[in-house]
């Protein structure tokens, strides 16, 4: 009897820890394309692809303008891993709907930063990014 209880338990469980694998699989992997495109100096096209949120904090020019700069002055990348990713439900200042949060630790030549892209789930199902922060892990050491 205690057997089956177990079993039954881990028969409900397998499947709600792989669902959730699944699920925060989409939106890590527009995150990760979206910083190749980064990256890869494709500043612009990153802009176009993130979303409608983002594109109104800043327009296209100033983007590249920041991004290119911030760039410039780290180098090229070493290295980036993957810290936490997690859901957001409406967060305050920005429109209501579904988010995910992933953190990255970053190393460029010059430089180890903190990278934090959200995405938003759009009305049609897909994930863009509405948020790029960075903070400098060298400072304050």
């Amino acid at each position: 009897m205690k057997k089956a209880l177990i079993i039954s338990v881990l028969s409900v469980l397998f499947p709600l820890l792989g669902r959730s694998q699944i699920v925060d699989e989409v939106p890590r992997q527009t995150v990760v394309e979206w910083l190749a495109r980064v990256d890869a100096g494709k500043y612009e096209e990153s802009w176009k692809t993130a979303s409608p949120f983002f594109q109104k904090a800043s327009s296209m020019k100033e983007w590249v303008e920041k991004i290119g700069r911030s760039r410039s002055r780290m180098g090229l990348l070493q290295e980036r891993e993957f810290i936490k990713g997690r859901f957001l439900r409406d967060p305050d200042g920005v429109p209501t709907g579904e988010y995910f949060a992933l953190e990255f630790e970053t190393e460029f030549e010059k430089t180890k930063i903190t990278e934090i892209v959200v995405v938003m789930r759009d009305q049609t199902g897909l994930w863009q990014v509405s948020s790029y922060s960075v903070s400098d892990q060298s400072r304050g050491r």
